[in-house]
């Protein structure tokens, strides 16, 4: 879908969620998966689904006809921090499949802001925060330790390696879900150059490419310009994420 097809320009009045019933809210790592989710602007509005048979993002774009009829935009509480916002750019991302799977806004400035990602049957929702977390490594810090994690060829899930990261790095507990997040973009990155595979929701297990990378035992440095050198060469870099939309 090309840019020129977006409100770009236009404020955002509102933000309509269905969440789907499939998925149970964890209030630990406050996750929200959404079966529907419609963004209001001025004239238009842009309607994202999950494409069930391959995880993709369903975008449509269409006239908003709900001002003046009497229409109630139910705006969950952590979507109204980006309302009343210029739509000033969108990036739409697919992965190594070549399978719309992303959809980042940047709302007020040119940096993104909000995001919503296809995982398995739904999208989940992430936010960009303007502020770094201190004292906490980079997601590509994460590289060479879930490569680590996951060597027994078994599968995880993202909170599962945050839990073990938690206790090996010695975080405190107040940064779990930023953990949970840098965890879950370097999975991500994996993901996009087959050194992770993904067949289950939410479930991801090292492949045989991962394997002898980390045999290898090459540092963590190198590890990280590999990973970041394919991606960008496949076309499949994203703007970085910080953290995900809390409870």
């Amino acid at each position: 879908m090309v840019i020129d097809n977006f409100p770009i320009g236009q404020t955002l009045i509102g933000i309509d969620v269905i969440e789907d019933q499939d998925f149970t809210f964890d209030r630990t790592y406050s996750e929200y998966y959404l079966e529907k989710v419609r963004l209001f602007f001025e004239d238009q509005i842009i309607i994202l689904s999950p494409i069930y048979d391959t995880d993709e993002i369903e975008i449509e774009v269409n006239k908003n006809q709900t001002n003046g009829n009497g229409y109630k935009i139910n705006t969950p509480f952590w979507a109204k921090s980006f309302l009343y916002q210029k739509l000033m750019t969108v990036w739409v991302c697919n992965n190594n499949q070549g399978y719309q799977d992303q959809i980042i806004f940047a709302l007020g400035y040119l940096k993104p802001s909000l995001s919503f990602v296809s995982e398995g049957s739904a999208i989940k929702v992430f936010e960009y925060d303007q502020i770094n977390g201190k004292g906490i490594p980079s997601y590509q810090k994460f590289f060479q330790p879930l490569l680590q994690i996951t060597a027994d060829g078994k599968k995880y899930s993202t909170k599962e390696v945050t839990e073990i990261l938690i206790q090996e790095m010695k975080f405190t507990e107040n940064l779990r879900n930023k953990i949970y997040q840098r965890i879950w973009n370097a999975k991500s990155y994996f993901l996009k150059v087959n050194v992770f595979s993904s067949d289950e929701k939410g479930l991801f297990q090292i492949t045989e490419r991962g394997k002898k990378l980390l045999e290898q035992n090459i540092k963590q440095e190198t590890l990280q310009s590999i990973i970041i050198k394919e991606s960008q060469e496949n076309g499949k870099t994203l703007p970085q994420p910080k953290t995900f939309i809390f409870a």
